[in-house]
């Protein structure tokens, strides 16, 4: 019996430090989901840069190789009058170089720019933008060799609809960027409540393994007590 006994305290004993194991490990464990979960539910959607800075120096009517852009004058006011008046102004100096009769009167880009300045997805942003474009593309000697006279009005019409097509570009980037940053948010809020059901669930086992080391503390104890009756022969 005595030998039979030994085991069983071994198997206690072993028994206990598994239990104790495991209990720390699901402590361990409800922490890190705990800290998750903390960290992730509220998560919101990460900032995405909203600004299109378009370069026009990099248009092209053909394959010739563009030159060095110039520095944009990014303090611009967007008040719709100074805007109109910047762009008359930008067209109407390259007008004057390439073709002095296509100059604009005052006022005269007004009707033009009123399609944009009062479409929600353009707006004064892309008529700031639209005019540091031409600029920058006139600027290049490649561009302006081929606008003058009658040319003119074609080479501005390609330089505007590149500029559209490279803004519609950016939108929908900046907007795909906008929705995966929403679906990430959302992923990590998913998560923390897994985090949430993982740490209750940890907590539980950990529980439940700790009143298991109670309960072979006190089995062990309860053999230290009744071996020394039996000895006794009580």
């Amino acid at each position: 019996m005595s030998l039979i006994n030994k085991i069983e305290t071994g198997y206690l004993q072993l028994l206990r430090i598994l239990v104790l194991v495991l209990a720390t490990l699901a402590i361990l464990g409800a922490v890190w989901a705990g800290m998750n979960a903390a960290i992730n539910y509220n998560a919101k959607p990460e900032k995405v840069d909203d600004k299109i800075t378009l370069n026009g120096a990099a248009f092209t009517l053909d394959a010739a190789q563009a030159e060095q852009p110039r520095t944009a004058d990014s303090s611009a006011k967007t008040d719709e009058r100074v805007l109109r008046d910047n762009f008359a102004s930008v067209v109407n100096k390259y007008a004057k170089q390439l073709s002095p009769e296509h100059v604009a009167p005052a006022g005269g880009y007004d009707k033009f720019l009123d399609k944009s300045l009062n479409d929600p997805e353009q707006g004064p942003e892309y008529v700031k933008s639209l005019t540091v474009y031409i600029d920058q593309a006139f600027s290049r000697k490649d561009i302006a060799a081929k606008a003058h006279g009658a040319d003119f009005i074609s080479v501005a019409d390609k330089i505007g609809s590149a500029h559209l097509d490279a803004w519609q570009a950016e939108k929908a980037r900046i907007a795909e960027a906008h929705k995966a940053a929403a679906e990430a948010a959302v992923q990590k809020q998913a998560g923390a409540m897994q985090s949430l059901y993982a740490l209750s669930g940890l907590f539980a086992t950990f529980v439940t393994l700790i009143l298991l080391v109670v309960l072979i503390r006190i089995e062990r104890n309860l053999r230290g007590v009744a071996k020394p009756s039996a000895e006794a022969g009580v």
